[in-house]
């Protein structure tokens, strides 16, 4: 999403729209998802306060229109089974 600023209302609509978690979820699941990002400009920390809100709308899209959510993989799930906290996803991402 070259050029579209993170509070961009677009963003949450083509983070949903896209499936972005899903199709980051199968990526990572089959092996390629360090291979297709390898070209990839880093993200900009300011966009990580946005994620929220725009994986909120991609739930609130699929429950809407009946798309599946793809289970999550077991290294983002806690032992427990509860959500992580932004910073233990963000420290588990380095």
């Amino acid at each position: 999403m070259a050029k579209l600023p993170a509070d961009s209302p677009r963003f949450n609509y083509y983070v949903s729209r896209w499936d972005v978690p899903n199709k980051i979820r199968r990526f990572k699941a089959d092996g390629t998802f360090d291979k297709r990002v390898e070209n990839c400009p880093p993200i900009d920390p300011a966009w990580l306060r946005f994620a929220p809100a725009a994986f909120e709308e991609h739930r609130r899209y699929c429950a809407e229109f009946g798309i599946a959510m793809e289970p999550p993989l077991a290294d983002e799930m806690s032992q427990s089974d509860a959500p992580m906290s932004n910073s233990r996803r963000l420290s588990s991402n380095q």
